[in-house]
Order: C-alpha cells, then sequence, then structure tokens
C-alpha cells in the first residue's frame, strides 16, 4: 500500500514538476526578497560618492549623446549625487557645477574635501579647546571619515594626520548626517 502511494506520488510529481518548480522559485525569490539585506533599496537624494578613476566625464545630460561638459581629472574626489537616471547620475561638485556622470566613473566610498576657508582646523579632539593638528589648505581630500549624526566635528584623515576637523568646514557630509 504505501509503495502504491510513493508511485501515485511519483507519477504526480513527473507531471506537474513545472509547476512545482516555478512555485518553488517564487517562493523562494518572495522570502529572499522579505530580507532587507537581499532587497536593494534605492537611496534617497542627495547622498556622496567618489570619482572612480583619474578621467571622468560630466556631461550635460544623461546620456552619451549629450556633450562633454567638463573632464575631472582627480581619483578619489567627492560628489554630491542629486539624482538618477538609468545608468546616469546627476552631480555636483564642490564649486557647485552639475552635470551627469555614467554610474561606472562613480564609487560608494566616503572622502571629504575642504572648503575655501582661511584655515581648516585639524583637532586632536572634537572640541576648539583640542590642541591643534594641523591647518588644512582649501580643497585638500581626506579619506576615513566618521562622523556622528549631529555632530558638529567628524573624523578624517588627511595625509598621515588622522584628526577633527568641523564639519561646516568640508564638501561631502550632508549637516545631520552619520558616517561609518
Amino acid at each position: 500500500m504505501l509503495s502504491n502511494f510513493i508511485y501515485s506520488l511519483t507519477l504526480f510529481l513527473r507531471e506537474h514538476k513545472r509547476f512545482f518548480l516555478k512555485r518553488s522559485l517564487l517562493l523562494l525569490s518572495l522570502f529572499l526578497l522579505s530580507f532587507p539585506s537581499f532587497a536593494k533599496e534605492k537611496e534617497s537624494f542627495p547622498f556622496f560618492q567618489i570619482l572612480r578613476n583619474n578621467e571622468v566625464n560630466l556631461r550635460t545630460g544623461p546620456g552619451e549623446r549629450f556633450p562633454i561638459e567638463w573632464v575631472y581629472r582627480k581619483k578619489g574626489l567627492p560628489l554630491k549625487v542629486l539624482n538618477e537616471f538609468d545608468v546616469w547620475r546627476q552631480v555636483q561638485d564642490v564649486d557647485g557645477t552639475t552635470g551627469w556622470m555614467h554610474k561606472q566613473g562613480l564609487r560608494h566610498k566616503r572622502h571629504v574635501m575642504t572648503l575655501d576657508k582661511r584655515q581648516n582646523i585639524l583637532y586632536l579632539k572634537p572640541n576648539e579647546t583640542s590642541l591643534i593638528l594641523a591647518f588644512i589648505e582649501p580643497h585638500v581630500i581626506g579619506k576615513e571619515v566618521f562622523c556622528k549624526e549631529n555632530s558638529p566635528y567628524c573624523r578624517a584623515t588627511f595625509g598621515h594626520i588622522t584628526g577633527y576637523i568641523k564639519r561646516t568646514s568640508l564638501f561631502g557630509v550632508l549637516k545631520k548626517e552619520e558616517v561609518k
């Protein structure tokens, strides 16, 4: 009796295996997409990325048919991403110039750049009374950025010196954003 049941089940599964395979794949897909680590969420704008290469074109519109407005030649340069269209990202540089870049020219990593101020001061600790480590010139790129949410200071490395710099002295972080 049990062997008849198994034989019948085997025949049934052979006849309906496409149905079960499709249903199983659908259920597996829904299961995997229910976890945030597997589901790709759209990033909210604006956010920051850096240049992937030493030469990246900035175009007037989202596509290769649009003319090149600028050619950026600084790998690691931070840019603010304002919008997206297919594989194109609308970006803004430290001087406020906006245009479109292909997403392959950008990288999800965080760098900062000092703004045009006479003195961008790098402190040992996150306060003005702390020991001054360095005076950073304008337009210098900092790496290994860490900012606490709502903190007026961010930790960054400029060259071989790591310290705290006022968030208002930097391009590459939003006002109240946390950067890990």
